[in-house]
């Protein structure tokens, strides 16, 4: 077998040497796994990650919405400009609704967050970001083959 790694039954990581990590390892176990130096990282990183990730979704949205003011004027009107509207309006998206989940989950770590609405809340993040996450990746395949794809389609202006 080629792969180290492999997945059981039960959605577990299991090494080589049987070694197995799954959603309820505890800290100790992932400090002997992955070594002291990736556990200390772990911490530390863990405790800024929300706060680091409301400032680049923020900033991220404010540049993304200046992208698409600046790429739907009329004379910026061609194919690439046009891919990179689209791919302006879809990170717009994916960090516009990325920011209440990085709140409420690390921001705001304490409440109740076994209810019927943070059920959904939660339901309808995951599949909405994979939607918008997904569709931004194939308008970004679509850059590299734009000039075949619209060589016969006529923009600019007259």
């Amino acid at each position: 077998m080629d792969s180290p790694f492999l997945l059981s039954n039960e959605s577990s990581l299991l090494t080589e040497n049987s070694t197995v990590l799954s959603s309820n390892t505890t800290s100790e176990e992932a400090t002997n796994f992955c070594g002291p130096a990736w556990s200390t990282f772990g911490k530390t990183y863990g405790s800024v990650h929300g706060y680091t990730s409301l400032i680049v979704c923020f900033l991220g949205c404010i540049m993304n919405g200046l992208n698409f003011v600046v790429l739907t004027r009329r004379g910026m009107l061609s194919p690439t400009n046009v891919i990179l509207t689209g791919l302006a309006v879809a990170d717009f998206l994916n960090m516009l609704e990325y920011m209440p989940f990085a709140y409420f989950m690390k921001v705001q770590a304490s409440g109740n967050r076994r209810t019927n609405g943070w059920a959904w809340y939660v339901l309808i993040h995951s599949n909405f970001s994979q939607v918008i996450f997904t569709s931004s990746k194939l308008i970004s395949s679509l850059i590299p083959s734009s000039k075949e794809f619209f060589k016969t389609m006529k923009f600019g202006t007259q």
